[in-house]
């Protein structure tokens, strides 16, 4: 039953094969220390302000949610907490508000990390200043970086996964890192559990294993129940997919949860309703873009669809039809373009990639992030060019789910680049041959 008390869960298992997990010891001591310090700052002590940007997602929001409690529970007041959405196709350095806030510490969860500089001013003067001035930066993320000492804001702390395979979610990294602080003996653990399940199987869906040197929750799935930690992703995750970006309701929603049931709970939670009209019309539009047909790469590596919505659908059509083409015998990803999700005039194109079934049934696991930039090094100055736009994002995420956001001219660029349509060219010997009337005996006129 839901009320059922579990055996404590072992934080992290480290094995032979993976030895060091989720991230950098010594990242994660520095992540614990900035936790405790900005709760000392926001708490009796003191009255600063901690501004958490979570993304919008199921792992976002729940690592959010994670933290905040955790934040709480070291002593901060819950009044000095605030919480900021980055509005759609925007980026965290991009958002000038910020600033509005006058936040002495800012968390930024699951929201990728680029190299640039401080969020705010003062976030140069580093993480662990004592200048009055400073503006502690954290940035807690599992989307792929190359450098984990400098791709981030100028002077923040980075903490980041995506080094440690097996690569966790954000929401999971975030409980390894607060759950010391929730020990056993005092109970209280269960407030942040249910919120690493939710975030986790939000990115990596509710068949995700828990084999070392993952904790092991699958007592903690079985006590909830799949299907209902289902429906619990896919309302949360619904409000951020449609064209109001109101994820504001599902964070509520999460916020004053006790447990997972309560976000199905229309008692309970106060944005059921909202979450579940958004659940309705997300499952609608993706259904209606669904059927769009693909195109194909020269090298058929490729299959791309192009859909024009306000909806954020195109990470689940791609992934719906990454199962599908089963004998595209050289189909590696699946790329589902959108032209309609950006409100601005001139809309940026947003693409989500997802490795194709049939490359893994083929005992093949292709790199989504390098076969993006392989193409791109096809045209010498296009990531230059890109770079120095200053627009857009392009191979961002994970080796088995990326993708970017380009303006219409590079997103032109990049699928001529792709040769998107291009049929592909015979071999020679078989040129103006049928491979029919190949295998066919000669024909005998005679009667």
């Amino acid at each position: 039953s839901a009320s059922a008390s579990l055996a404590p869960i072992q934080i992290s298992r480290p094995t032979s094969e993976f030895p060091e997990w989720p991230a950098r010891q010594s990242d994660i001591d520095k992540a614990r220390q900035f936790l405790q310090r900005a709760a000392r700052a926001a708490g009796d002590e003191g009255s600063e302000k901690i501004l958490l940007i979570p993304d919008k997602d199921a792992d976002g929001l729940s690592a959010g949610c994670i933290v905040k409690r955790t934040l709480i529970r070291l002593g901060a007041n819950p009044e000095n907490i605030v919480l900021h959405h980055i509005p759609a196709g925007k980026a965290p350095s991009a958002d000038e508000e910020l600033q509005s806030y006058n936040a002495r510490w800012i968390i930024v969860l699951d929201q990728g990390s680029v190299r640039g500089p401080a969020l705010v001013p003062g976030g140069e003067l580093g993480w662990e200043s004592d200048d009055e001035k400073a503006v502690r930066t954290m940035v807690l993320d599992h989307h792929h970086v190359k450098d984990l000492d400098h791709d981030c804001p100028t002077g923040a702390l980075l903490l980041n996964a995506s080094h440690h395979s097996p690569v966790c979610t954000s929401a999971l990294l975030a409980w390894c890192v607060c759950r010391p602080f929730w020990p056993d003996d005092m109970g209280g653990a269960g407030e942040i559990d249910y919120l690493a399940l939710i975030g986790t199987c939000g990115d990596l869906s509710i068949n995700v294993s828990w084999d070392a040197p993952w904790p092991d929750f699958e007592p903690e799935l079985k006590r909830w129940g799949k299907s209902k930690i289902g429906k619990v992703v896919a309302m949360i995750n619904a409000p951020r997919r449609t064209p109001l970006h109101d994820a504001f309701v599902s964070w509520k929603a999460l916020d004053v949860s006790e447990s997972p049931l309560d976000v199905l709970d229309a008692e309970k939670n106060p944005s059921f309703e909202r979450l579940n009209e958004a659940r309705r019309l997300v499952a609608s539009e993706t259904e209606k873009q669904t059927h769009t047909p693909p195109k194909f790469s020269k090298d058929s590596r490729v299959a791309l669809l192009t859909i024009s919505t306000p909806y954020q659908v195109h990470p689940s059509i791609a992934t719906r039809w990454s199962g599908t083409l089963k004998g595209a015998k050289r189909l590696e990803i699946v790329m589902c373009a959108n032209t309609g999700f950006d409100g601005q005039k001139e809309r940026y194109v947003h693409f989500s990639c997802r490795i194709a079934n049939a490359a893994k049934a083929r005992g093949e696991n292709p790199n989504i992030i390098e076969l993006l930039n392989d193409y791109a090094a096809r045209d010498p100055s296009f990531l230059d060019d890109l770079r120095e736009s200053g627009q857009g994002s392009f191979a961002r995420g994970h080796r088995e789910a990326s993708g970017g956001i380009l303006s219409p001219p590079f997103w032109r660029r990049f699928v001529d680049i792709m040769q998107i349509g291009v049929k592909p060219t015979p071999p020679p010997d078989s040129i103006g041959k049928s491979p029919k009337k190949q295998q066919l005996p000669p024909q005998n006129n005679k009667l």
